[in-house]
């Protein structure tokens, strides 16, 4: 992989020289329509118009280019050296700009990490992911904008002492746990009147890689790995997307009736990875490497409910992010138990 391909490991060395400069245009790259906007935490019009994610036709209103390498299938079981990820906007071509978003972990040894605005010079975390490795410590996303000045200690995923496992175990059990927090005046204006909110995000299953959250302001969302045959059939209204990806994660909202029921369900977004669309060094078979990320964040069609909220940008890309955490995790995993078998000889 060329030098000017390689990720920065540094939140001040955002990877620019690869891209052309002429293409950005300040107006996309805003954060003020991405962040969640400030209105009821009442999730409006769920029932309206449901029909099965599989013929819901998906328009995507945002589309996002992570570049992340990921870590190989043939490699030792350690963390990997990006400590900084861009993600860039992107157009139907796959055209890209300047960095949109950076997601930033504090240091190698962590799993947790936080949400930039990349146009931000002060590096104010618009969201953060406390990442808890091991069964029964989900990890932890709090989407709302720091105080200036704000740090948060990494001593947690460090030490994984007792009490901040009960900790997050509460926040799970909770699955809608919301903080509000007030914002200093020192905070932009389209931001200060947004509470932060936290949720965990849960695996449906113990060795399954399904995962779902519960947004107090959203309402209930599952990623999922889509199967053969539905990666064979991919519709895509990307330009640059012309066969069907390798690997496809989607993003669907869960819709549910007043007893609590699942009665309907609609994708809101999808990570395509494939030979035209995954991040530049990566492979199929690699472990967390980025993709094109397509969403649509509020309901279309013309019908009843247009225009409705379903999420929002920044939810998106701190979640994906984690699913993507998780990926080499597993891979981390194997390889562990395929290096303790070789070690022991492989017997019984």
């Amino acid at each position: 992989m060329s030098k000017t391909a390689t990720m920065s490991t540094s939140a001040s060395e955002i990877p620019l020289r690869r891209l052309s400069l002429t293409r950005y245009s300040p107006s996309i790259f805003s954060t003020t329509s991405t962040l969640p906007p400030s209105y009821a935490s009442s999730i409006a019009s769920t029932t309206q118009g449901l029909i099965p994610s599989s013929t819901t036709p998906f328009n995507p209103t945002a589309i996002l280019q992570i570049q992340s390498v990921g870590k190989a299938m043939i490699s030792f079981p350690l963390s990997t050296n990006e400590l900084c990820i861009p993600i860039f906007a992107c157009d139907g071509d796959g055209k890209t700009g300047r960095p949109k978003w950076l997601s930033i972990r504090p240091a190698r040894k962590s799993g947790s990490c936080f949400l930039v605005d990349a146009e931000d010079e002060s590096q104010t975390a618009v969201a953060r992911t406390r990442y808890r490795f091991g069964p029964g410590r989900p990890p932890v996303v709090r989407i709302g904008r720091d105080e200036d000045g704000f740090v948060e200690s990494d001593e947690e995923d460090v030490c994984l002492d007792a009490n901040a496992a009960d900790d997050v175990d509460k926040k799970a059990d909770s699955n809608t746990a919301t903080a509000r927090v007030g914002h200093s005046d020192g905070i932009s204006e389209n931001c200060s009147t947004i509470d932060a909110e936290e949720f965990p995000l849960i695996s449906r299953r113990l060795i399954g890689r399904t995962i779902q959250f519960t947004s107090p302001r959203h309402g209930t969302f599952e990623w999922r790995y889509c199967s053969r045959k539905e990666k064979a059939s991919f519709p895509s209204t990307s330009n640059s997307v012309s066969s069907a990806p390798n690997n496809l994660l989607v993003l669907e909202k869960v819709f549910k009736n007043e007893h609590g029921k699942e009665c309907g369900r609609m994708r809101v977004a999808q990570l395509i990875r494939g030979e035209e669309t995954r991040s530049p060094g990566s492979r199929e078979s690699s472990a967390g490497n980025g993709g094109r990320l397509e969403m649509c964040l509020s309901r279309g069609g013309g019908g009843e409910g247009e225009g409705e909220v379903l999420i929002d940008e920044v939810t998106v890309v701190v979640t994906v992010m984690v699913m993507l955490k998780k990926e080499i995790d597993r891979l981390r995993g194997a390889q562990i138990a395929v290096m303790s078998a070789g070690a022991s000889g492989g017997g019984p």
